[in-house]
């Protein structure tokens, strides 16, 4: 896999845009059992495969922060689990993963499920942690839209 270091800022911040507006005013009406995929969590884990490491750090930084600030929640509970993910996306796996269809769900799988338990270990929990079923849940749903929204992500920030 070809990583790059640099990235088009205007098709990034388009790219974001479009991520926050499908997220915030589609995904109201695409619930399941309450629960709506995180596509900034899939940004962050695109940019972490397929770019730097600063810039996916970043971007992992900047986007938590404008994602609390948006929901209102705690500043920096998800800029400091896009930090993780993002670090481990791009140290660990960036150099040995190629975007296929099987190395994207699972991928998204596994980083959704870390995403959501450690969000409700750090942060004030909303599920609960006794929930297990619904951090489940997210990663399936996340899984369901990672390819699309690998496809967008590729086609754009090309």
């Amino acid at each position: 896999m070809y990583i790059r270091n640099s990235l088009n800022l205007r098709n990034f911040i388009i790219v974001i845009l479009i991520n926050f507006g499908v997220q915030y005013l589609m995904f109201r009406y695409f619930r399941i059992l309450g629960i709506a995929p995180d596509l900034t969590l899939l940004f962050v884990l695109f940019l972490s495969l397929s770019f730097s490491g600063t810039i996916s750090l970043l971007s992992a930084l900047a986007l938590g922060l404008y994602q609390d600030i948006l929901l209102r929640s705690t500043i920096g509970g998800h800029s400091i689990i896009y930090l993780m993910v993002a670090y481990i996306a791009s140290r660990f796996l960036a150099e040995r993963t190629e975007f296929n269809t099987s190395a994207i769900l699972l991928c998204s799988v596994y980083f959704s499920l870390f995403f959501s338990v450690t969000y409700q270990a750090i942060c004030a929990p909303t599920w609960g942690m006794t929930l297990l079923w619904k951090p489940v849940v997210f990663s399936a749903y996340n899984c369901l839209w990672s390819l699309p929204a690998f496809y967008l992500y590729r086609r754009e920030l090309a």
